[in-house]
């Protein structure tokens, strides 16, 4: 399905299925916790979000010129290629329009999981919390901040919720 802003044709999130068709499955705990940690939690909702949330690679050329106010609404006229902090594996940007979900390389390499990536992105984008609030929220459920940077949300998500593993 997609959505057309300002002549753009924006996929939007297909939800993390794997093959048994079951939605998110490999991330039960994570929902679990969620439940617990995010008040008023929805699944309903957090799917709904998934779905209307678009997602970009920026290092795609033809996003070279499209700016965040092209797909978020808004005035910040930096190019997406340009909006994802080096190293990251992702962002969540916002604007009048709703939020987007920038996905980079480092989201595909071998020590990464493209789909934590993703869901760390969307937890973004379902609570509008930055990732020092997501370190806090999740703090008493596992969640540690061990290394630079918030991969370690990433990590933590990766392992199903259950403990965050030093990447370093």
């Amino acid at each position: 399905m997609g959505l057309v802003r300002a002549g753009l044709s924006i996929s939007r999130g297909t939800g993390l299925v794997d093959p048994s068709g079951n939605k998110y499955s490999k991330f039960d705990n994570c929902f679990e916790i969620f439940k617990r940690a995010i008040r008023h939690f929805s699944r309903h909702d957090f799917d709904a979000t998934a779905n209307a949330t678009p997602v970009f690679y920026p290092p795609s050329p033809p996003l070279t010129s499209i700016t965040q106010a092209d797909v978020v609404g808004g005035s910040n006229a930096t190019p997406l290629n340009q909006s994802l902090p080096y190293g990251a594996g992702g962002t969540t940007i916002s604007g009048p329009w709703g939020k987007a979900i920038l996905i980079g390389p480092n989201a595909f390499i071998p020590s990464n999981d493209p789909d934590a990536t993703y869901l760390h992105e969307l937890i973004h984008a379902y609570t509008n919390l930055n990732d020092d609030q997501v370190f806090n929220l999740f703090k008493p459920f596992g969640l540690k901040h061990l290394n630079p940077g918030t991969y370690d949300i990433t990590l933590w998500i990766r392992s199903n919720c259950k403990n965050t593993i030093c990447s370093k």
